[in-house]
């Protein structure tokens, strides 16, 4: 199946070029309509920088006007912590291979969390990677408040249904540059 997807995952890329500027529209619509301004202008905003075949969530951070975070990958078996950071700030390669904001960034505690994954499915359920690091995180965050999670893939990305397990964790809606999916969560 990761083969699958990884093939047509480069197939969405060379067809939609400008993907990341219609991720960013799409939310900025669905957002304008249904997202809860009050709450939201006082979130934080976590993202990630997008491994080679990921669908680039960046133009979605910079559009979005809130404080952003990255991730940061601490120990293998542990959730996620969140680092400040803002364009142009420097980034540093981290334990899983991603670029983190360097280790002197304040670490915050993020409102809003925008997900990588290879699937997903309309039940808000991903495949990721394997390391459970996106699981651990949303279910530490949803155990000390609310934060809502953004699943970010290209439309080809969008299965029946994932291999779900124990420790799975489903994602609050689905964005991809062309909808943005309610899932049951």
């Amino acid at each position: 199946m990761r083969d699958r997807l990884k093939r047509l995952r480069a197939k969405a890329q060379s067809e939609t070029p400008d993907a990341g500027a219609a991720l960013a529209a799409c939310w900025s619509a669905w957002f304008s309509r249904y997202g809860d301004r009050e709450r939201h202008d006082k979130s934080i905003l976590a993202g990630y920088w997008p491994l080679a075949s990921e669908l680039d969530p960046r133009p979605v951070m910079l559009r979005s006007d809130l404080p952003l975070s990255l991730p940061v990958v601490t120990d293998r078996d542990q959730a996620l912590e969140f680092r400040c950071w803002g364009e142009g700030e420097p980034l540093e390669a981290g334990i899983a291979g991603t670029l983190e904001p360097l280790v002197h960034a304040q670490t915050v505690r993020p409102d809003i969390l925008l997900v990588p994954g290879l699937a997903f499915d309309d039940d808000g359920y991903r495949l990721g990677y394997g390391g459970g690091y996106y699981d651990r995180t949303l279910t530490r965050l949803r155990t000390s408040g609310k934060v809502l999670a953004i699943g970010v893939c290209y439309e080809v990305q969008r299965v029946d249904r994932v291999p779900r397990g124990e420790f799975d964790v489903p994602v609050d809606l689905i964005l991809t540059p062309e909808a943005v999916v309610n899932t049951p969560r």
